[in-house]
Order: C-alpha cells, then structure tokens, then sequence
C-alpha cells in the first residue's frame, strides 16, 4: 500500500507546483470550497434557462448582528420560474461597508411563490438557499485579507405588477445572512423588477406552450473588450487592461466561452491569462436585451506574486464568476459588459469588468 501511495504521490509531484496553495492548510480548505461551490452552482444555476424568468435590483439597509453597525446595501436578482410555483433564483448582494469588513456575495435560492387572489399580479414569496460570501477584512493598522464561505441565506418578499405596466414589478424583500465565521447581516430593500419573459409564461418543467424547435443562424461570435481590473483590498488598486472572447452557442440558454484577459499592472498584482467558463443565459426578444451568469476557472500567471519556496513559477487557476449584459448594435454586431469576480487563495480577489463590442458568425 505505501509504494502505491509514493507511486502516485511521484506521478502529481511534477504538477503540485500549478495548484492554488499548500495542502491541508485552512486557505486551501476554503479555497477547495470555492470550487465546490462553483460546481454547485452551475448545476443550480441551469434552471435559469427555463422560461418565465425576471432580473430584479434592490437598494436598502443592512444591519449586522455581529459589528453592531448598519449601511447602505444592493442586490440583483436572476429569477426563473421552475414547476407550479417553485422558482430559483442566483442573487447578488453587496452588503455594505463596515468597520474592518466589505462583504458582499453569490446566493443561490429555492422559493415558493403564493398568489393573491386581485386583479393585478401580486405575490408572496418565501425562499431559502446557499450564500457564498467574499469578505475584504482590514484590521485597524493591519493588512487586508480576503475571507471566502458558505452561509445559509433565506429571503421573504412581496412583489406586485406596476398598474398596467405588464413586465414590471415593484419588490419589497427582507434576507437573513449568517455565517459562522463573518458578518451577520438582516436585510431589508425595495426595488424594481423586470419580466425577461411574458410573466404567464410556463416554468421550467411546466408544459411549454411552444414545441417548435430552436435552429440558431450563427453559433459563434468573437468579441474585444477594454478592461479595469480592480483588486479587493485596502485602498482597490485598478488598472487598465484588454481582453478578448470566443462564445459558441451550444443550445437556445446554454454557451460556452474561451477568453484571454491582461488585467494591466495595479502594482499589487500584475496577472494575465485565460478562462474557459459555462454561461445559462436568457434572450429577450422584445428589448433585443441578452443577460447570463458564467461559471468556470481562470488559468492566470501574476508576475507580481512572490514565488512559493519549491516552486519554479506562479502559475495558478482560480475560480471565476461573472454576469453579463449584451444588445445587439448593429446587423451582426452586439454591445457587451461582463463582471468577472475572480476568488484567488492569496487575498487578492478581483472584480474584472469588461465592456466591448463583439461580431456573430
């Protein structure tokens, strides 16, 4: 058994040297939790591509529990009815600021839905889910650190149709954040949502009222972006940079994408590299609108990274997640903006935003 184990320790040894951190070590237990996550994620995610869905934004207060302090805080929303009521729903929330704590985070929620009996649509809905949280943590005379992990998250809400306004709704919700080790926060926010479908449209496994099948003219594009990479610490050191991107459509709500992305030099940081991800994403055919979620690795080289003793490079791969925005312009020519969250092992996490202009073929 041992000459097994040293057999297959001297086959990974060569390639230890690309993987995020240490074994065993509590960085690379949360940072293998990222991973877990992630992969949670894109399965929980793919509900999203059914039919009747809404992208909600909510501003309020956030009171947390644990610091005593409450702040200004957003969320956005990404909801998809499923079957008879259930619905999911990936959230983002930016939690506000804190003494010594900048939190903010992906949700991914299961909600029930009940309908009052009135003219216009109005519904109560009760969800509960899994909150993966990113916390720049800066101690009084101390260096920034970056906290990653799982908390429980539940959300109760009421939302209604604007007069006559059909796709519109007004959103009044109430979430519950509380991780073990890191801000506790309540809550409460008012905002506007929007219908990305016809609201009466079935969910995803409801009986769909179209069977005709989905034959796309163009399954690929080829996009450029420039690009500000800012890094979640102390004092968000950003630069410029340029990025470009190959989408290729797999089915009506499914793509697949391969970029190269230089996030410039914020002289914390000086890192470049490739990302291949899996996007659910939705069409709305009426606003020309086309909105997703990514979910993939980020294969990177930070020629600012101090190299780790047995090491011969810095080379890595690191969780990336992003949303995306994109119109068409112009014949086969869209406008685009993604958000890329990049969740690294060694406190420096990044928000990436591109914004560019793209061509389908």
């Amino acid at each position: 058994m041992r000459r097994q184990y040293l057999r297959v320790a001297s086959m990974i040894a060569p390639y230890s040297q690309y993987l995020p951190a240490r074994a065993g070590s509590n960085l690379q237990q949360k940072f293998n939790c990222s991973w877990r996550w992630l992969a949670v994620a894109v399965v929980g995610c793919l509900p999203l591509t059914g039919w009747a869905q809404s992208l909600s934004y909510l501003r309020g207060d956030s009171y947390s529990n644990s610091q005593h302090e409450s702040s200004l805080f957003y969320k956005i929303e990404y909801r998809a009815m499923i079957y008879d009521g259930f619905a999911a729903a990936f959230d983002y929330v930016n939690q506000g600021h804190f003494t010594g704590h900048h939190p903010d985070g992906y949700g991914l929620e299961l909600s029930y839905q009940y309908r009052f009996p009135t003219d216009y649509r109005m519904y109560l809905v009760g969800g509960a889910g899994a909150y993966y949280y990113f916390d720049t943590i800066t101690p009084a005379g101390g260096q920034s650190t970056d906290a990653h992990g799982l908390a429980p998250m539940f959300t109760l809400s009421v939302r209604g149709q604007i007069w006559k306004w059909k796709k519109l709704d007004w959103v009044l919700a109430a979430d519950s954040i509380d991780p073990t080790h890191d801000v506790k926060d309540q809550l409460l926010s008012l905002g506007l949502g929007y219908w990305l479908s016809d609201p009466s449209d079935p969910g995803m496994f409801d009986k769909p009222r179209d069977e005709s099948i989905w034959s796309p003219t163009y399954r690929s594009e080829l996009s450029v972006y420039g690009v500000l990479s800012v890094i979640n610490i102390s004092g968000n050191p950003n630069a410029f940079g340029a990025s470009a991107e190959y989408r290729y459509i797999i089915t009506r709500s499914i793509e697949g994408t391969i970029a190269y992305i230089y996030e410039g030099d914020p002289r914390v940081a000086r890192r470049s590299g490739v990302t291949a991800q899996l996007w659910p994403v939705r069409h709305d055919v009426s606003s020309g609108f086309e909105v997703g979620a990514g979910f993939g690795a980020y294969a990177f080289v930070d020629k600012k990274h101090q190299l780790i003793p047995g090491r011969t490079t810095t080379a890595a791969v690191a969780p990336v997640v992003s949303l995306m925005l994109s119109h068409a312009i112009y014949s086969h020519f869209f406008a685009r903006a993604i958000w890329d969250r990049v969740v690294s092992n060694y406190s420096r996490d990044a928000d990436i935003w591109r914004i560019g202009v793209g061509l389908t073929f």
